[in-house]
């Protein structure tokens, strides 16, 4: 939890006062001071604190139940400061859960009024998404949000005046009491009474069993052997018997073999003869034949195949060549619609040429196109344009005079800009001179190793974290590999009880064994003759119970055999799961035995860590100078200070540079204005020049177009090859120019479209003779085509389709060529194939070239298939041969007169008396069965019993050690360890404080002693010890305890305690270890004290002081600034 900001009004003796957690000085500080003298009001601090989070106070809980005021004296609203009508507390915090909270506790009298009754409280928690105001909810609320409940939070984050001071010197009694209430051990008497009742209960349980197994009944040794020695007597006649009935089942058996035999072999004979018939048939024959020669001919067939692919290539190509015969024909046409078009585009361009020839008269005034143009626009441009001229020379004349104002004008402004530029060079001099006094370059170097030396001491601080965690990692784990021994002794003391219990369900296992096989046996033999010697009305021999119905005969042996197999099966598996049992735990023993391994190895890795570690902090300290003149705090100190001042060196010298910057920007800027200043100057000048220059132009070209204007007219009236404007006709400068351009444009359209026609026919000319180069060379390839009669078709596209026309004749009559190769080679090698055939392949060849390789494979099969059934029933028939050779080898011993039927009748009587001899045995069975069971109950009863005895054993051993009917024993045993830890905690945070006190204990006891290393470590009570030791010894157990709520207390640890008692390098050894905590488990600490030489130790200080004038307490937050 982080504490953020606590607002308090009218609350005990503060009247108003506003705490932030969050900002500076209080949230960068590690330790902070709440001082000020007796009675001002600074446990108020933590009391508001309480009560905005749990509604109560750490001062209330010794108020009993007196009343004041009309409430008693332990109730909150007591907190109300004495004559005020209302008050509150606000705390803005932060969860566990990473939500920030705002929680209010208010209390207000009727009406506001002082002498108002007091109200109900009023409680209210606010978040982004929560708004609560019953007090249930509030509380659990909050219980949530911190994680840990009022009593958790006031033993982690609060220690109180004085509590742990009386615990060191308080009787063993009273240790219990103040242990149980800090630490919750209350859970250990709870556990101490559970022990009892168990124990108890276990006595009661051992009792029952022992009772049960006295109630068994169980037959004498002499009873158990007379019934065995009776029943082995039946075996034995039941054993002659069965061999009898053995040799005459096994005559009647070979007798019926035999005849079996004996048909099977007529059998395989007959299919024997059929599978011979038909692998000897034409058809088969044929086909072989076929096969044969299909081989044999096969390279004969390939050449036939290929020199028919030959001939069909050949025709395909002559097919092609044909069906391109009609595009041959509209290339042709095409190519004659396309000469007879070049032949027009020619004459037209003849007819073109003459008309050009004709006009040719007029070529001298078409040349001078432009000129005259230009002359007739410039006469009728001058006589409109004389008037425009005169009003812009008067326009002129007065921009005259307004460019010698201007002129003046930026003549002032550059004398002004100009001395503005020497007083910014002058600046600039004088910046770069205080500039040069500073040695960057140096002050960086005393920076970075400024930086360095911090640095380095950041890593020792953090290097000396990581020890103290390695340290308590190696505690942590070392009590681990403890408690991993324990358990690998406790779980090889069951292996060692479970094994002896695995003995006891071998021997109930054979037990069962040995009853299932006598069933077994019997059921063999007896289930098939038992129901001849059952009637109605009689006693079953095997059940005992009278037969009703006649049930069928395999019934009778039967359900005392499923019994039996059943108890066989149940026995098994107990067994089976008992070795499982054992199994697991060797191998649960074995895994533990491994996880011990490697937590050795742990422990072993993590010792190394810590005394490499150690050695390296060691290091550290030789390396950065540290000890007892040299402090780390002082160390880090210093180099911080020299960061600082090189720092700020660093900021002068930019601070110079950046003047120097500015400086040079500003002569620049200046620079650039006189710049523009003078620029402006020398356009006024140029400007004022240009002006008089055009107005000087301007009076000489107004004359001058006076004078051209009265002569223009005769110039056009003269010229040579005009021949445009009638003689004695009065001249017209536009309607001259009107028919000129008319005359220009007819000759313009003339040149133009001779330009086309030349080009046309250019063209036309090259593309009909590529295209009756095309149609020479397909004549050339094709010459039965040259006398074909063309087709009417359009000049569109000739060219592309007599190129596309030629790609295709050449590449179908390359394909021809190809072919009628092949063929000529493919024919010779037919012939010479042909030649090498003998008379029988020559005759068979054409069915053969009717086939195909499916139909030779499918050939094949059948014949294979024909083979291989004669051979299976050649093999079936020695098989069954073989069989009855030997089947009579194993004569039996038959007699003259055996037959089937009289060894059937032979049977039925010897099993009529097996069964008499079982229902005899049944009984037996039966009875020994009963007493089986009633011996197996008994031994269960008895395991049971000792299992029973072996866990009260256990029980009463543990009742013994920590059980009670209250539990008070167990709940002292575990405070004694709980006290112990403690104390370990302790010592290390006293290690801290001195190096010459350290706390010790007794198993079992709250003796608290200490240990003096001054005196030779003898240990004394804490009672001998001086008032400033004894308050570092209770200051070590108050962060010990602490720490144990780390994870959920909040992220300020207040300390109310007395450090009056402390002075000098003790009371600077206590604060140093105070302000450590921040660094280590992220706390920083508020201590409330009224002792002056703590304000020199602690800066940053909530100060409350008292207001006599008002009778209230105020609060401020100082530091050392302040």
């Amino acid at each position: 939890m982080k504490l953020k900001k606590l607002t308090i009004h009218n609350i005990a003796s503060i009247a108003d006062a506003v705490i932030d957690f969050s900002d500076a000085p209080l949230a960068s500080s590690d330790v902070f001071l709440i001082c000020g003298e007796t009675g001002a009001g600074k446990t108020t601090i933590l009391d508001s604190i309480c009560l905005a989070l749990f509604g109560t106070v750490p001062r209330l809980q010794l108020g009993g139940k007196a009343v004041f005021d009309e409430i008693k004296y332990n109730d909150e609203r007591q907190m109300l400061r004495s004559g005020c009508g209302e008050g509150y507390v606000s705390l803005s915090f932060t969860g566990n859960d990473s939500i920030d909270y705002e929680s209010c506790w208010s209390v207000r009298r009727a009406r506001n009024k002082v002498d108002g009754k007091f109200q109900n409280v009023l409680w209210t928690l606010k978040s982004s998404n929560l708004a609560l105001s019953k007090t249930t909810e509030v509380r659990k609320a909050v219980g949530q949000a911190l994680g840990i409940d009022y009593e958790q939070f006031v033993r982690t984050s609060m220690l109180a005046q004085g509590e742990f001071t009386r615990f060191l010197k308080a009787e063993d009694s009273e240790k219990a009491i103040i242990l149980k209430k800090l630490t919750g051990t209350d859970r250990f008497t709870r556990i101490g009474a559970e022990i009892y009742r168990l124990t108890t209960e276990k006595q009661q349980a051992y009792e029952s069993l022992r009772q049960r197994i006295a109630m068994e009944k169980i037959l004498s040794a002499e009873e158990e052997a007379a019934l065995r020695e009776q029943y082995a007597g039946l075996e034995a006649d039941e054993k002659a018997e069965n061999d009898k009935l053995q040799q005459v089942n096994s005559r009647k058996t070979w007798l019926e073999s035999l005849a079996c035999l004996q048909k099977a072999i007529e059998a395989s004979n007959a299919a024997l003869e059929a599978a011979q018939n038909i692998a000897a048939s034409p058809d088969i024959a044929d086909k072989r034949l076929k096969i044969k020669f299909w081989r044999s001919t096969e390279p004969l067939r390939q050449a036939l195949h290929n020199l028919k692919t030959a001939r069909n290539e050949r025709s395909d190509a002559d097919d092609a060549l044909k069906n391109l015969l009609p595009e041959f024909a509209g290339a042709i046409g095409a190519l004659q619609t396309l000469t007879k078009l070049r032949d027009d585009v020619e004459a037209d361009y003849s007819k073109a040429a003459a008309e050009l020839i004709a006009d040719n008269w007029r070529d001298t005034a078409f040349g001078r196109y432009e000129e005259i143009i230009a002359a007739l626009n410039s006469l009728i441009d001058r006589k409109s344009d004389l008037s425009s001229d005169w009003i812009e020379y008067k326009k002129l004349q007065k921009i005259l005079a307004d460019s010698s104002t201007e002129l003046k004008a930026a003549s002032d402004d550059y004398d002004e800009k100009d001395a503005t530029y020497k007083t910014a060079v002058d600046k600039l001099a004088e910046a770069e001179k205080l500039c040069a006094t500073f040695d960057f370059k140096s002050l960086v170097a005393e920076q970075e190793t400024a930086r360095t030396r911090v640095v380095a001491l950041e890593a020792f601080a953090s290097l000396s974290e990581t020890y103290a965690a390695d340290l308590k990692a190696l505690d942590r784990e070392t009590e681990t590999l403890s408690k991993a021994r324990e358990e690998l002794a406790a779980k090889e003391n069951l292996l060692s009880e479970k094994k002896t219990t695995l003995s006891t369900k071998e021997e109930k296992y054979e037990q069962a064994r040995l009853l299932f096989e006598t069933l077994k046996f019997t059921a063999s033999t007896a289930i098939a003759t038992a129901r001849a010697g059952l009637k109605t009305g009689c006693r079953c021999p095997v059940c005992m119970q009278t037969v009703e119905v006649l049930p069928p005969a395999e019934e009778i042996i039967k359900q005392q055999y499923d019994k039996a197999r059943e108890d066989e099966s149940a026995a098994r598996s107990n067994l089976d799961k008992a070795k499982t049992d054992i199994s697991s735990l060797e191998a649960q023993i074995a895994e533990l035995r491994k996880s011990i391994a490697d937590c050795e190895t742990k422990v072993t890795n993590t010792r190394s860590s810590v005394d490499k570690s150690h050695e390296s902090i060691s290091a550290k300290v030789k390396e950065l100078g540290i000890n007892d003149d040299n402090t780390f705090e002082a160390a880090k100190k210093l180099a911080e200070e020299a960061l600082v001042n090189a720092g700020k060196a660093i900021s002068s010298a930019i601070a110079a540079q950046n003047a120097v910057d500015a400086a040079r920007t500003e002569r620049d800027s200046v620079l650039k204005n006189r710049q523009i200043s003078e620029a402006a100057k020398n356009l006024c000048d140029k400007n004022l020049a240009e002006h008089k220059s055009k107005c000087e132009a301007f009076e000489e070209r107004i004359s001058c177009s006076i004078a051209e204007c009265r002569k223009a007219g005769a110039t056009f009236l003269t010229s040579d090859g005009i021949g445009v404007w009638k003689p004695g006709t009065p001249f017209d400068a536009k309607s001259f120019l009107a028919r000129f351009i008319e005359e220009y444009g007819k000759r313009r359209a003339l040149d133009k479209r001779i330009q086309s026609l030349e080009h046309r026919k250019g063209t036309l000319k090259t593309v009909v003779d590529e295209c009756t180069a095309l149609r020479d060379a397909i004549d050339d390839t094709m010459t039965e085509w040259k006398n074909i009669e063309p087709d009417n078709m359009p000049a569109d596209n000739a060219k592309a389709i007599f190129t596309a026309l030629s790609q295709k004749v050449t590449s179908q009559a390359d394909r021809r060529v190809r072919a009628d190769a092949a063929i000529m080679r493919h024919e010779a090698d037919v012939r010479v194939l042909k030649d090498k055939l003998n008379d029988d392949e020559a005759e068979i060849l054409p069915a053969l070239q009717e086939l195909n390789t499916s139909d030779i494979e499918a050939y094949d099969l059948t014949c294979r298939n024909a083979d291989e059934a004669v051979i299976k029933a050649e093999a079936t028939l020695r098989q069954d041969s073989g069989r009855l050779a030997e089947h009579s080898e194993r004569n039996p011993g038959i007699e003259e007169n055996d037959s089937v039927e009289s060894l059937e009748a032979q049977s039925r009587q010897l099993q009529d008396h097996i069964a008499q001899i079982n229902r005899d045995k049944g009984d037996i069975i039966r009875r020994l069965q009963d007493n089986i069971e009633a011996r197996n109950r008994q031994a269960e009863l008895i395991a049971q019993a000792d299992a029973a005895r072996e866990v009260w054993v256990k029980w009463s051993r543990l009742n013994e050690l920590i059980g009670s009917a209250s539990g008070d024993k167990f709940n002292r045993v575990a405070q004694s360890f709980v006290l112990k830890a403690l104390l370990d905690n302790a010592n290390y945070y006293l290690s801290k404080l001195t190096d010459r006190y350290r706390l010790s204990g007794r198993d079992g006891q709250f003796i608290i002693l200490v240990r003096d290393a001054l005196n030779g470590n003898n240990e004394r009570p804490v009672s001998t010890v001086s008032g400033g030791e004894s308050f570092m010894a209770s200051l070590a157990l108050a962060l010990a305890l602490a720490d144990a709520g780390t994870a959920f207390s909040s992220d300020i640890l207040f300390i109310d305690e007395g450090f009056g008692t402390l002075s000098g390098e003790p009371l600077q050894r206590a604060v140093g270890m105070l302000r450590s905590l921040h660094s280590s488990s992220g706390k920083r600490v508020g201590i409330i004290s009224h002792v002056e030489a703590l304000r020199n130790e602690i800066p940053v200080q909530i100060r409350v002081s008292r207001n006599p004038a008002k009778a209230i307490g105020e609060i401020c937050v100082t530091t050392p600034e302040a």
